[in-house]
């Protein structure tokens, strides 16, 4: 979720910038970048995700460990 706020304020500043200098075109790329947003916070979640899993199974063994002793 934070990935995704921050490439979409990304896409916000890139596009306000765009839409003053050239309104036609900043609509435009506004929608692609908004589209594209989505797909970079998935993957960018997609790559955490590994690691999240691999501390979690970490911690899960460490407290078994500790129960069985």
């Amino acid at each position: 979720m934070l990935y995704f706020i921050g490439y979409l304020l990304l896409a916000a500043i890139i596009s306000g910038i765009v839409t003053i200098i050239f309104p036609p075109a900043g609509a435009i790329i506004g929608i692609i970048l908004l589209i594209g947003v989505f797909g970079a916070a998935w993957n960018k979640t997609k790559e955490r995700l590994d690691i999240l899993d691999a501390k979690a199974y970490e911690k899960k063994l460490n407290k078994k460990l500790s129960d069985d002793e």
